[in-house]
């Protein structure tokens, strides 16, 4: 311990310094650990900071977010405002340094065929000393026939307004105009290219004579080669390029390392050949005709026509011209049509807002919009089956499914599920649940709105398709179940209830139907009509000598069973003579009226067949076509009626 009065060393041991005798004072816990609690507190301000900062960051650093978030087009327009200012400053100093350049026209010798050698991707002030005349540039801006922005692109332009463009920039634009660095804008009125050619010439309206710049002329191997950069300000003298294939009046030769931007090479004062930076791989080197003696054999219109007209991504930029000015309908009917035509355009050549996976996007947005709208056939319309194809998108396929329901039924839906569904998904190569899951809930809903009307052969039909697909499902197994007690076949039912288990959100449906199969069996040997609870009407059908089946109404007021006239010719039924009086007459609500009484030899209901059943032949007033069970027939049995559950039980005698 240190004497805090003479500062002796102790024993820390000892209560008095050894030297003065003062006391010592004890040194406390929490002191040793000082330089600890100092730093673990430093460290625990620099995380809090740091939280502070990620959590208030666009309080903080505003004009980095903002920086970030900027759009293509803003930071395109962006990149563009710097490269004017780098440009006009480029031309400052090539101005500047031109009144003291002086160059030996002779020296160095260059060839196209000689070997690459890269040159300095920075060159000193001395190299950018050696740069020859004005050189003139501008931005190119290619416009669709809707005046929709395709792109823009830096390129030089020679003393006579000549320019040379990459074809891959041009496709879709029906107007191009050429705005120059100072300000002066012209049209694009013709060009020199032929189908094939990655780079055409195209010419401006050329400026007032005298204007300066450089001109355009052929590549000779003879002369220095010099390259400008149109992005940049930086020149390279000495280029020399690997040996290249001839493409219409350019020589393509591969690019050196540094000059991948978008430039020209220069000999003297006259621009020899050029590169496209992303455009365009390679150096284009110009071996036609000196820029006095060019001709042109085409113009933009002509351009357009035979690189994008007539197909797929020009009807997608007519549907895209549409929005806000057409009904929603129009611009999807338009939109669907482009992918019922062939594209014209290579995937790396499509502008980016006329490709597919756009167009698609676009197609879900107003599909869904439309069918809400309660426009659903006109989606349906409009994606045919080998559009669905071409589109190959399966989340647009599952959205209209249901307008096809909606509009033409059940069988037609699963119908283009089970055909174009089937192979856009076998296509696409990965199993799509949601397309399985779709179809069989169809089949189930077509299946209980037939079983609910009681078409119970196509009932049957439909268990029969839906089962091939999905023969394990326990909601149509229940449903066959249900077709068997509807056929009054309740052993059947039974057979088929007890060869399955059932999800718990299934247990009442099969318990209700096992009640219905233990109610059927009880009923047994008896013919139960049933009929709305609390009607007092009784409908019932029944077959007559096995030949022609017959509604009637059963009426126990009346003594005897009647048929309408139609049924009893049908029948060829004859009159019954003898004891009995040919003619009856008989008390309607509409007066008494006279019949003639029959014998049928078979009448059965319910498949339970009573025979020899006389029959008077009436037409009965407002029920035409309609018959009366009446007592001769009633009366061979022991009846049961309970109006309130809506049953009638016939036992037989």
């Amino acid at each position: 311990m240190i004497c805090v009065r003479c500062n002796t060393s102790n024993d820390s041991a000892r209560r008095h310094c050894e030297k003065c005798g003062a006391p010592l004072q004890l040194q406390r816990r929490s002191d040793r650990f000082r330089s600890r609690q100092i730093a673990v507190a430093g460290i625990l301000f620099l995380l809090w900071a740091a939280a502070f900062i990620t959590v208030f960051r666009e309080a903080i650093f505003p004009h980095a977010i903002a920086e970030r978030q900027l759009s293509p087009v803003e930071r395109q327009a962006r990149e563009d405002e710097l490269a004017a200012k780098r440009e006009a400053m480029r031309v400052q100093l090539a101005a500047m340094l031109k009144q003291k350049a002086k160059r030996d026209a002779n020296a160095g010798e260059t060839h196209a065929a000689a070997p690459a050698q890269e040159s300095s991707p920075a060159p000193s002030a001395s190299t950018k000393a050696k740069s020859v005349a004005t050189l003139n540039a501008g931005w190119v801006t290619i416009a669709d026939p809707w005046g929709h922005l395709v792109t823009r692109v830096r390129s030089a332009v020679t003393v006579g307004g000549w320019l040379a463009l990459p074809a891959r920039a041009l496709v879709a634009g029906y107007r191009w105009t050429l705005v120059r660095d100072d300000g002066r804008q012209a049209e694009i009125v013709a060009g020199r290219w032929d189908e094939g050619q990655d780079v055409g010439l195209w010419r401006t309206p050329p400026p007032a004579a005298g204007g300066d710049g450089l001109s355009l002329a052929a590549f000779r191997g003879d002369i220095p080669l010099g390259w400008m950069s149109l992005e940049s300000e930086r020149e390279v003298t000495g280029v020399r390029l690997e040996p290249g294939q001839r493409q219409g009046d350019f020589v393509v030769c591969v690019i050196p390392k540094g000059l991948k931007e978008v430039g020209v090479f220069v000999q003297g004062k006259a621009i020899v050949g050029f590169t496209f930076g992303t455009w365009r791989d390679g150096a284009y080197l110009w071996t036609g005709p000196a820029e006095a003696k060019l001709t042109t054999n085409t113009d933009p219109h002509d351009f357009y026509g035979r690189t994008f007209a007539g197909g797929r991504e020009e009807k997608i930029g007519l549907a895209l011209s549409m929005r806000g000015k057409s009904p929603d309908a129009e611009v999807f009917a338009v939109l669907a049509e482009a992918f019922s035509l062939p594209p014209k355009l290579s995937p790396a050549d499509t502008p980016e807002y006329l490709r597919p996976e756009g167009a698609v996007a676009l197609l879900r947005k107003l599909c869904g919009k439309l069918i809400r709208s309660g426009q659903g056939p006109q989606v349906v319309a409009a994606l045919r089956d080998q559009v669905l194809l071409e589109i190959g998108d399966i989340s647009l396929f599952l959205d209209m499914i249901p307008a096809v329901t909606a509009s033409q039924g059940f069988e037609a839906a699963t119908k283009k599920i089970e055909t174009v569904g089937r192979e856009l998904v076998e296509r696409g190569g990965v199993d799509v649940p949601a397309v399985n899951e779709l179809h069989l809930r169809l089949y189930r809903e077509w299946l209980q709105s037939l079983l609910t009307v009681k078409s119970l052969d196509e009932a049957a039909d439909v268990l029969a398709r839906g089962k091939a697909f999905y023969p394990n499902d326990p909601y149509l197994h229940l449903m066959a179940v249900e077709l068997a007690l509807l056929n009054n076949n309740w052993r059947e039912a039974e057979r088929l209830l007890a060869m399955m288990s059932y999800p718990p959100e299934l247990q009442d449906r099969a318990e209700l139907l096992a009640r219905k199969i233990a109610e059927m069996k009880g009923d047994a040997g008896r013919i139960v009509i049933r009929f709305p609870p609390g009607s007092s009407l009784i409908p019932v059908s029944a077959a007559l000598n096995q030949a022609v089946n017959q509604k009637f109404m059963v009426d126990t007021g009346a003594s005897m069973v009647s048929i309408p006239s139609a049924t009893a010719e049908a029948l060829n039924l004859k009159v019954v003579r003898g004891d009995h009086w040919d003619q009856h007459q008989v008390s309607t609500a509409g007066g008494v009226v006279a019949a003639t009484e029959v014998l049928i030899d078979t009448l059965e209901v319910e498949g339970w067949a009573e025979h020899n059943v006389r029959a008077l032949v009436m037409d009965i007033p407002d029920q035409p076509g309609v018959g009366l069970l009446g007592l001769n027939y009633l009366g061979r049995f022991k009846m049961d009626l309970n109006t309130g559950e809506g049953k009638l039980t016939l036992r037989p005698k």
